[in-house]
């Protein structure tokens, strides 16, 4: 009996698809993410601020490479205790070296992962506003149609205008 009542209940909806068309529209999302206005600037200004910090951290290294270089010279003729200070105070240097490159690598991941979620929202708020105003039941990524009719909208272009709008 649940067998039959299933199988009913499958042909019924079965059925009903072409009544139920939906409104279907897709979107290149990596073209209006790289494309909006924010994500161009923080390219820019990430590419900047990551030169800017391997200057400085290759300003750091050449005096510890330095330091480095005249120990291993200067270790044959240094008594024990003095080259384990040495040593030692090489060790805490590069330690403090090592730690300000993580710092600032993290740095710039935070400031990367902070732009591309606010891009990111901008872009599914863009999205959901279109699809609101227009009808669209489902918005898809084109990246993940395989095919796609003529009768399906392109809203990318749409979509990078509202967001760089949003981001304003």
């Amino acid at each position: 009996m649940k067998i039959k009542l299933f199988a009913i209940t499958t042909l019924c909806t079965l059925a009903a698809l072409p009544a139920m068309a939906l409104s279907v529209a897709v979107l290149d999302a990596q073209t209006v993410v790289t494309g909006t206005n924010a994500y161009k600037a923080a390219v820019s200004s990430l590419s900047a601020k990551r030169d800017a910090a391997q200057k400085k951290l290759k300003a750091m290294e050449a005096p510890l490479a330095e330091k480095e270089k005249t120990l291993i010279e200067q270790a044959s003729v240094m008594d024990k205790a003095k080259l384990q200070a040495a040593q030692e105070e090489l060790k805490k240097d590069v330690i403090g070296f090592r730690t300000e490159a993580r710092n600032i690598q993290e740095a710039l991941d935070k400031e990367n992962f902070e732009t591309r979620k606010k891009i990111a929202e901008a872009v599914q708020s863009a999205v959901d506003s279109i699809a609101k105003e227009k009808g669209y039941d489902i918005v898809m990524p084109k990246a993940q149609t395989l095919f796609v009719s003529d009768k399906v909208v392109d809203i990318t272009k749409e979509t990078l205008a509202k967001t760089n709008a949003i981001l304003k």
